[in-house]
C-alpha cells in the first residue's frame, strides 16, 4: 500500500514497503560503487588493492557478488572502506546527490538526496508524524554534536580571517605613507575587529558550554583565544 503524503519544502512521499528495505540500501551502495569504479577506470581486482591499502581488504568476489546484486548487506565499516579506496565521501554511497532525484532513507520514506546527505551530517533534523516525514532546520537546543564542533571552528577560523584583512590593511596604509584616509579606514578596520573578537569570544564560551553539558571534550584553544574554562 503506498500512501502520498502532501509535500511542502520538508515534506516528502511515503511508500509504506517496509519488506527488505536493507536490501535496496545495499543496492544503492553497490550501484554507486560500480558507477565510481567504472568512472575512476578500476578492475575489481584494483578496487579489492586499494581497500587492502585502507586495513581492511574486501576481496574481488565480495565485490562481484555485491555489484550483481548476491550479496544482500554491507556494513558500515564496508562502506568507509569502500568510499575511501574509491575516494569519495562514505555519503555519496548512501546519498547518491546528482544522479536519484529521491532516495529511500528510512523504510518507505522518500527524501532528495541533498536534503538526505543533511540529515546524515546533522544539518537537519528528522522529525516524523505518523506516515509524515519532516527534514527541518534544528533549533538553537537541538543542534548536533556535529554542528557544534563545526561551529566552533568557523568561529575562530571567521576571527582569523578578519585579523588577516585588518593587518593587510595597517600594513598597506602604512606603506602608503602619510595617506591620512587609508590610517583612518585601516584605524576602523582594526575597531572592528576587536569589537567582533570580544563577541566571538562570548560565542565561543556559550558553544564549549552546550559542549560540556554534552559530554563532549571542546577542541584546545589557540594560545591568544582567553577564554576561562571554568566559564566555558
Amino acid at each position: 500500500m503506498d500512501v502520498l503524503v502532501a509535500r511542502d519544502t520538508r515534506q516528502y512521499c511515503v511508500a509504506v514497503t517496509l519488506e527488505e528495505w536493507p536490501v535496496r540500501v545495499t543496492k544503492t551502495v553497490a550501484r554507486e560503487v560500480r558507477r565510481y569504479r567504472d568512472e575512476r577506470k578500476l578492475s575489481a581486482q584494483q578496487l579489492e588493492e586499494r581497500t587492502a591499502e585502507f586495513g581492511m581488504r574486501i576481496p574481488r568476489s565480495v565485490l562481484a557478488n555485491l555489484e550483481s546484486g548476491r550479496r544482500e548487506v554491507v556494513s558500515p565499516a564496508e562502506v568507509v572502506v569502500l568510499a575511501a579506496a574509491l575516494g569519495v565521501a562514505p555519503v555519496e554511497l548512501l546519498s547518491p546527490v546528482g544522479f536519484d532525484q529521491q532516495v529511500e532513507m528510512l523504510p518507505g520514506r522518500m527524501m532528495d538526496p541533498l536534503s538526505a546527505m543533511r540529515w546524515f551530517t546533522g544539518e537537519l533534523k528528522l522529525e516524523t508524524d505518523g506516515p509524515v516525514t519532516r527534514l527541518r532546520e534544528p533549533g538553537p537546543a537541538e543542534q548536533s554534536s556535529t554542528y557544534l564542533a563545526e561551529y566552533h571552528d568557523n568561529l575562530i577560523s571567521d576571527l582569523r580571517k578578519r585579523e588577516a584583512n585588518a593587518a593587510r590593511a595597517i600594513a598597506d596604509a602604512a606603506a602608503e605613507g602619510e595617506d591620512e584616509s587609508a590610517l583612518k579606514a585601516a584605524s576602523i578596520q582594526v575597531s572592528l575587529v576587536d569589537e567582533y573578537r570580544e563577541f566571538a569570544w562570548q560565542l565561543l564560551r556559550r558553544t564549549r558550554a552546550e559542549m560540556r553539558e554534552r559530554g563532549m571534550v571542546p577542541p584546545e584553544l589557540p594560545p591568544d583565544i582567553k577564554i576561562e574554562e571554568s566559564d566555558a
